[in-house]
């Protein structure tokens, strides 16, 4: 994964940058009910801070959460406890190693646009594909073409400006490459004093009928693409931002 995530883990929550996988659970949750998913073993791929972990275990979910940064799965644990019964895992999201036909539901939120290319985006498709059981769901997001230019041209933004942390990013849109680079410049409070570093992300437009096509390969059908506030959304549909598919093993 490209992005700086060992620095960005520390600030990562207070910048605001998990409250999008927060939010969108519950409701992602609840469209899958009300359209035929059932289950109650989750994987998450790319847990992060673990923005969704709180609202899963409370729900009584087996889950396992899976990330390859050892900083960001320090700050997960801190918004949980030990009666949740999480399994955490260290590992890359394309080869987990966890038991083939384990989860009824593997959830990939603000992840897989961190991918490098599309052979990667497949390894990740093909690794759920062997992690889920018989007609059960894959649910991830990624952004458009459309929604990443616009946020490019968005200008700099200040995250936050907190007692412990200042936050601020410069977003910039690369058009030959059709990916998204943000730079973070971040002051962090330490011990009295003001540390300054810097972090990127770097998050890449995937055509969605390419994806499709890569869902198809490893026996994963979609079933719903959606937008943010789960209204269905057509394949080549303008003027959205961001996706949701949801992908059933056949």
């Amino acid at each position: 994964m490209p992005a700086d995530y060992t620095t960005l883990a520390p600030i990562y929550d207070l910048a605001g940058m998990q409250t999008f996988a927060q939010q969108i659970t519950p409701d992602l949750i609840d469209f899958a009910q009300r359209n035929g998913w059932l289950g109650r073993n989750l994987v998450e791929f790319g847990c992060g801070t673990g923005a969704s972990l709180p609202w899963l275990a409370r729900h009584h979910y087996g889950l396992v959460a899976v990330d390859s940064n050892a900083a960001m799965l320090q700050e997960a644990r801190k918004v949980t406890t030990p009666d949740m019964h999480i399994e955490w895992l260290e590992s890359d999201i394309r080869e987990t190693g966890l038991p083939a036909e384990s989860a009824d539901l593997v959830l990939a939120l603000d992840v897989l646009a961190d991918l490098e290319e599309g052979k990667d985006l497949e390894d990740v498709f093909k690794s759920a594909a062997t992690l889920l059981k018989p007609s059960k769901w894959l649910i991830f997001d990624l952004y458009t073409i459309e929604g990443l230019s616009e946020m490019g041209q968005s200008g700099d933004r200040i995250l936050c400006d907190e007692i412990a942390a200042t936050v601020l990013a410069h977003p910039s849109y690369d058009y030959d490459r059709q990916v998204l680079r943000t730079d973070y410049t971040i002051f962090r409070a330490d011990q009295g004093a003001w540390l300054k570093e810097r972090a990127n992300r770097v998050v890449r437009a995937y055509s969605r009928r390419i994806v499709i096509g890569l869902l198809r390969r490893v026996n994963l059908q979609v079933l719903h693409i959606v937008t943010p506030d789960l209204q269905k959304s057509e394949i080549d549909q303008l003027g959205v931002r961001r996706i949701f598919m949801m992908a059933q093993k056949r």
